[in-house]
């Protein structure tokens, strides 16, 4: 739909990347993505959890040494290309202090704006808007990625739509 190419088109802008698939292929796209990078422990949130192949450790505390986070998110904005992450336990832990943050997004919770996205965030405690990866400009304006955050977003975009 357009706001799949959308969204993707925006991210990718922002140096993020945008891994379509659908539902049946998610776990092998994972996994081909995770021995791409040598990884071998993913820090999760439930969704990641639920997500991640068995042969992978999965990591519920911080720990400095794992580079990739899994989480899953409320949103996808198209016209930013910004995901929104509620703070449900985990879910920011596992998408700031990662170096790679992987994120599960389902086409079916794409929507065209701010505005739209917030309306659904009514009732949380935290809601987290990550649009690229961490930028961080100096006095002298020098840009840095991945100073305070992932220097790595990767958008795993799952075409829902087929289900129910």
């Amino acid at each position: 739909t357009n706001l799949q190419t959308q969204f993707a088109a925006e991210l990718t802008t922002l140096g993020g990347t945008v891994i379509p698939c659908a539902m049946a292929d998610l776990p092998a796209k994972l996994t081909d993505f995770l021995h791409q990078r040598a990884a071998t422990h993913v820090f999760v949130d439930a969704v990641g959890a639920e997500h991640l192949p068995i042969e992978f450790a999965a990591i519920r505390e911080p720990d400095p040494t794992v580079k990739f986070g899994l989480t899953g998110c409320a949103a996808g904005i198209a016209n930013t290309g910004t995901v929104l992450l509620l703070d449900e336990g985990e879910t920011l832990k596992a998408s700031l202090l990662p170096e790679t943050h992987l994120v599960v997004l389902p086409t079916s919770r794409l929507v065209a704006d701010l505005p739209e996205a917030l309306a659904g965030t009514r009732n949380a405690s935290n809601a987290v808007l990550v649009t690229g990866p961490s930028r961080t400009a100096d006095i002298e304006m020098t840009l840095t990625i991945g100073v305070h955050g992932p220097k790595e977003i990767i958008v795993f975009l799952v075409d829902d739509s087929k289900i129910g």
